[in-house]
């Protein structure tokens, strides 16, 4: 099985609750590799919030499985990745691989990093 690394990225962020979009894709054919671009750069949100990971691969026939470190993700096999509410332990390493009846192809690794959530004080006045 072959594989094929691709680190294209771009983004766009979106502040509170944290959404990550990217750009291009489509098209291709499943008797070559395809390849894939992970729409995403590594980011930090915070807890309770919603982060969206996308990734798009050259043939649009091809199956997705993303991946947290090197555990592949139960369920997770479309084109993007949707983690909420999140929480700490979603810290970490992640990346997808696109496959096809060719092969296959991983794309660069981000990292997620979830920060807790700040309370404030509060003060009743009587």
């Amino acid at each position: 099985m072959k594989k094929a690394f691709l680190s294209t990225l771009c983004l766009i962020a979106l502040t509170a609750p944290l959404a990550l979009v990217g750009c291009g894709g489509g098209g291709g054919d499943s008797t070559t590799v395809p390849t894939v671009t992970l729409q995403s750069s590594s980011q930090t949100a915070i807890a309770g919030g919603s982060v969206t990971l996308s990734a798009t691969a050259s043939d649009s026939t091809a199956t997705y499985q993303w991946y947290k470190g090197d555990t592949a993700l139960s369920g997770a096999t479309s084109a993007s990745l949707t983690i909420s509410p999140t929480s700490t332990s979603d810290s970490g390493s992640y990346y997808v691989v696109a496959s096809n009846s060719a092969g296959s192809a991983t794309s660069s690794t981000i990292t997620l990093t979830i920060t807790p959530t700040t309370g404030g004080s509060s003060v009743t006045v009587d």
